[in-house]
């Protein structure tokens, strides 16, 4: 029996305990049968696949997602882009399905997981979440992991879900190979460098080539000539076409029907594309901050790694309209009143 449990999750082997207890000896013995006749028809011992296939699964890497607006889920797919070009065998599971007895089997696993309101874990997650945490958890002695945990710092739990799988799975017995990598709403850029480093330690633990392979960056059109690709990172600024009040002027309701001009940056439309709008503080609240904290708008500040003014930054790189605990709590760390 000890053979078979290495080869069956828990609850197949459960189920299987069950059968061979309803069976006379005779029925045993038609059954062990009918499975090695199996094996023969499929070209090989009925239990040498198995064997394979868990063989196998010790040298892959397991991405494992738990999202509820799709940017963990997008982040999961990137990482699975990135560790094949690195030649290492990887497989995507979410949480949502993820059956939570196989995480004793799991070897080498990357979890991205974001949080939710004060600190909830998205509904794909919670399963699991609550199986790290309970009596039923399994020793993780043999595991490597590494967490990317996505979050919203104006909230008092900034990456609440992705620390507790950090901290638990380290107390189960699983070895951590790089550093949690908390992801604010900017995340693309931080995840992407944080992939090739932690993907370059699972390739090293895999005994796989650390190189990633090299990806073309640029399009060209015609000879001489590069397309512009447009993304959220180097977003086409619309101008206004058309924009249209969707309701008389006597009502206090506000719907506004606005059409872009896309012609010059060769966008074409289809389902499930998107606009941005990024809005501006209004100059009466970035005057009421200033007038509150006494600083200088002219005095020179650093937002990602850019030089502006303070009210530029005010104006388009801050929040200011949103007050959380969190915020509270910085600010008195700056400013002690109590």
């Amino acid at each position: 029996m000890s053979i078979i449990s290495g080869l069956l999750s828990a609850e197949q082997l459960e189920q299987l305990t069950k059968l061979t207890s309803l069976l006379s000896k005779e029925q045993q013995l038609w059954v062990s049968g009918y499975l090695a006749g199996l094996g023969a028809q499929q070209g090989g011992n009925a239990l040498a696949q198995p064997v394979s296939a868990a063989a196998s699964s010790q040298d892959s890497l397991t991405i494992l997602y738990g999202s509820r607006t799709g940017n963990g889920e997008g982040l999961a797919k990137k990482a699975l882009r990135l560790a094949e070009e690195r030649g290492l065998k990887a497989v995507l599971k979410n949480m949502e399905t993820f059956k939570i007895r196989d995480l004793q089997t799991e070897k080498n696993v990357l979890v991205i997981v974001s949080t939710h309101g004060d600190g909830v874990p998205p509904f794909s997650a919670q399963e699991l979440h609550e199986y790290i945490y309970g009596k039923r958890a399994p020793k993780l002695a043999t595991t490597n992991f590494a967490v990317l945990a996505l979050g919203d710092s104006s909230y008092f739990q900034f990456c609440k879900t992705g620390k507790d799988f950090d901290e638990q799975l380290e107390k189960l017995g699983a070895n951590r190979i790089a550093p949690i990598l908390t992801c604010d709403l900017d995340f693309e850029e931080p995840a992407e460098v944080w992939f090739n480093s932690t993907l370059a330690v699972f390739a090293e633990k895999l005994g796989t080539s650390a190189n990633a392979v090299g990806t073309q960056s640029s399009v060209s059109a015609g000879i001489g000539s590069e397309v512009v690709k447009y993304s959220k990172k180097n977003p086409f600024k619309a101008p206004i076409f058309d924009r249209v009040s969707l309701h008389g002027k006597a009502d206090e309701r506000q719907t506004i029907h606005l059409e872009l001009a896309t012609d010059d940056a060769g966008l074409s439309y289809e389902p499930g594309d998107s606009a941005a709008i990024i809005p501006l503080n209004t100059k009466k609240i970035i005057e009421e901050v200033l007038q509150a904290t006494g600083l200088d708008a002219q005095e020179e500040v650093t937002v990602n790694g850019i030089n502006k003014t303070l009210y530029s930054a005010l104006r388009r790189d801050l929040e200011l309209s949103k007050i959380t605990t969190d915020v509270v709590k910085r600010f008195l760390e700056l400013a002690p009143n109590a």
